[in-house]
């Protein structure tokens, strides 16, 4: 038997290593005690059960004990994720449940399966010992992909694992659970017009609903007729819906029923007309041609509290006043743009004008993904009119974005928080040194993460001592964001091949270095040093970007002095990323940098070598 200390959480271990230390009432104290712990952790234990692993679910599922466990605490479980697998499993173990419970003549007709819920094979089965019903879920999340389901040892009966059936299966899980708050669901059918009036029926009578994300099978698209249809089936309750798909042009469904539809006797749909007046977040589908006014604002109109909303493209710019219009008079509160990969042609004019909707200073949160800044004063003028409010930009995969732009918002949003600008074209998208190393204040003194690419050269690799004293102002604007806690500084550069006539090419950010910004310096001999400047970033959690340990000039060589200078001034570092020539291995026998982990544990390098070609 082992130790006791060894064996703490296993109960029958540990009161038998306890019991020649008992008399026979401190015995019994004992076993009273672990009654009750049991009847307090049992709940806590069943919580939350996570079947989104093949694996472990088919553990659970081929043990019998693990089972009837199940069985016994299924009215402790609050959140339940799963995939196709175990979602037929269960039904097939409620179907079964069902028929003992009614054999015996014990009332059940609150559970009772629909006549939608497709049996045909289910009743023909034993994949699944009797399950009694979820009835206290507040979490559910379901992927109903066909990927998911998977082959087991024990499954007998394939022809249940069936896209339509799942979907169907899920709406019936969920009827069970009047008091959910939080829905996911991953590969609906949503082409199958049964499984959609089953889908709006089902979340219309869930009246504590309050996050709903539906989405189709294998990305394909949907009709906007069904995205209509589960808007206005949401209850009032409702706070965040996504739907992220793709809506097709010409696809339609057919939603009328006759008296040979499985849901015949649900009776028709009945579709909310009244606004939501608790919706803070909608993702509509995106539309490859984009929306038309009068397909986009009566979402808006019924969304009077709309404060997040991920930005559709637009069909035609005659189409942006209207909506614009409806925005002014339907939807005052939105305080978050998001805008997702945008198709062909469509540069952002609309969200721009979105921006100059919304009321000024109102604006918290914006994020595009593919911007192309062919609008760069119109950007910055839309950008500056919410200065004061705007607390995170997120600039991803953007194609173009000029240095003009990024200038004004490091100069102007003074309750900026974060800003990220990325992109496969850095010198596209990046700050030029004169813009980076003016004198103007940056006025973002509450900035805590940012990551931008710096141009630093059009044809060379490093920087030319003429561009020294604009990378130093660089490094004090940089410095006086005490409240920094990621630093990501990239160089941006083109290199031109002038004798073969190629087209220029980006250079990796592992190839450009900045003088100085990991050197102390030497007054004695002029080698610049701007590492003093960040002196001022305490709470600087990662360090990262183009920064070389050792490279061809001594300036940017860092030593025994400067990791001393790190240890006393970066407490909170976490992760540096250390650029080398030399391998890995080497690297970490660096005896400074041994001497800093020594000290630091808590540091992690992430080491890397200079490629030997340039990307793109």
């Amino acid at each position: 038997m082992p130790d006791a200390s060894v064996a703490f959480f296993s109960i029958p271990e540990l009161a038998a290593e306890l019991c020649s230390y008992l008399v026979a009432a401190d015995f019994m104290n004992l076993m009273l005690s672990n009654q009750e712990m049991n009847s307090i952790c049992r709940p806590l234990f069943w919580n939350t059960l996570f079947l989104r692993n093949d694996e472990r679910t088919e553990r659970l599922t081929a043990s019998k004990e693990g089972m009837a466990s199940l069985s016994r605490n299924i009215d402790s479980v609050r959140s339940l994720q799963t995939r196709g697998n175990f979602l037929t499993y269960y039904t097939v173990g409620l179907v079964e449940y069902l028929r003992n419970t009614a054999s015996l003549g014990i009332g059940s007709g609150q559970f009772a399966r629909p006549n939608w819920v497709p049996c045909e094979t289910i009743e023909e089965t034993e994949l699944a010992p009797p399950l009694p019903p979820f009835t206290k879920l507040r979490h559910f999340r379901a992927s109903m992909l066909y990927g998911d389901l998977l082959e087991w040892e024990h499954d007998s009966s394939r022809s249940i694992l069936r896209a339509a059936p799942l979907s169907l299966q899920a709406c019936w899980i969920m009827s069970l659970n009047s008091n959910l708050t939080n829905v996911f669901l991953h590969g609906v059918d949503l082409e199958d017009a049964l499984v959609v009036r089953c889908l709006a029926r089902t979340i219309s009578r869930l009246l504590h609903l309050k996050r709903l994300m539906v989405r189709h099978a294998h990305a394909a698209q949907v009709a906007l007729q069904v995205v209509d249809t589960l808007f206005r089936s949401c209850p009032q309750s409702i706070v965040s819906l996504k739907l992220p798909q793709d809506v097709s042009e010409s696809m339609k469904i057919e939603m009328a029923m006759d008296q040979d539809t499985k849901d015949f006797d649900e009776g028709p749909l009945v579709l909310r007309t009244e606004p939501l007046a608790n919706l803070r977040y909608l993702q509509l589908p995106n539309k490859y041609r984009g929306y038309h006014a009068d397909q986009i604002c009566p979402f808006l109109e019924q969304s009077p509290r709309l404060e997040s909303w991920y930005v559709p493209c637009i069909a035609e710019s005659t189409d942006i006043e209207a909506i614009t219009r409806t925005i002014r008079t339907h939807c005052k509160e939105i305080k978050e743009l998001y805008n997702g990969m945008p198709y062909t042609n469509y540069k952002g004019e609309f969200a721009m004008s979105v921006m100059e909707a919304i009321e000024p200073q109102q604006l918290e949160r914006f994020e595009f993904t593919g911007y192309h800044d062919e609008f760069p004063t119109r950007m910055a003028a839309s950008i500056q009119r919410h200065s004061q409010t705007l607390q995170q930009i997120r600039l991803q995969g953007c194609y173009r974005l000029t240095s003009s732009t990024i200038h004004a918002i490091l100069t102007s949003c003074r309750g900026l928080q974060h800003l990220e600008i990325a992109g496969g074209y850095p010198s596209r998208i990046a700050i030029t040194l004169k813009d980076a190393g003016s004198a103007t204040d940056w006025t973002c003194k509450d900035l805590r993460h940012l990551a931008i690419y710096v141009n630093v050269a059009s044809a060379y690799l490093d920087l030319d001592p003429p561009q020294w004293a604009m990378f130093e102002m660089l490094c004090r604007h940089i410095g006086s964001l005490q409240r920094l806690t990621f630093l990501d500084l990239r160089g941006a550069a083109v290199a031109f091949d002038t004798t073969h006539n190629n087209p220029p090419q980006e250079i990796n950010y592992s190839k450009l270095t900045f003088p100085g910004l990991l050197s102390l310096g030497d007054a004695s001999t002029g080698v610049p040093g701007y590492l003093p400047l960040l002196k001022n970033l305490k709470q600087l959690k990662t360090f990262q970007g183009s920064i070389w340990l050792n490279y061809v000039r001594p300036q940017e060589s860092i030593g025994q002095a400067e990791v001393e200078w790190m240890y006393e001034n970066w407490h909170s570092l976490l992760l540096a990323e250390f650029l080398d020539h030399t391998s890995p291995a080497a690297l970490e026998e660096r005896a400074y940098l041994k001497w800093l982990k020594e000290r630091m544990p808590q540091l992690q390098f992430t080491k890397m070598v200079a490629p030997s070609t340039w990307s793109i």
